[in-house]
């Protein structure tokens, strides 16, 4: 899978064949300036300036998982959280994923973009 950052598209990419499809043709504006792509069993995970979204796959219609403080630049999930990296706060912020409470955060490795 994959965004179209400047149209909102969502795709599915077949490695086998390089077919494309376009997953959301009715739902791009809610994907403009998404980034930060995650999947996770049968929900997808993004970021959208500060705020970080989910959505069941076969929908594609994003709701709110949590706003950060500053834009958020990165997501990952795992079975019980999410973890949010944040540039300008330097840490990467983990989250419970059923409540959305954030749990702890931890320093970014690396200097510069490199976090």
């Amino acid at each position: 899978m994959a965004i179209d950052t400047l149209r909102g598209y969502v795709f599915n990419i077949d490695l086998t064949n390089d077919n494309t499809s376009i997953l959301n043709p009715h739902h791009v504006i809610d994907w403009i300036g998404a980034t930060g792509l995650a999947v996770e069993a049968e929900t997808l995970w993004f970021i959208r300036g500060k705020s970080v979204f989910e959505c069941v796959r076969s929908q594609l219609i994003p709701s709110e998982f949590v706003e950060m403080p500053y834009e958020a630049t990165g997501v990952a999930v795992d079975d019980t959280r999410v973890y949010v990296t944040c540039k300008k706060s330097g840490y990467i912020h983990i989250f419970d994923k059923n409540s959305g409470q954030q749990l702890n955060k931890i320093p970014q490795p690396g200097i510069g973009s490199e976090h």
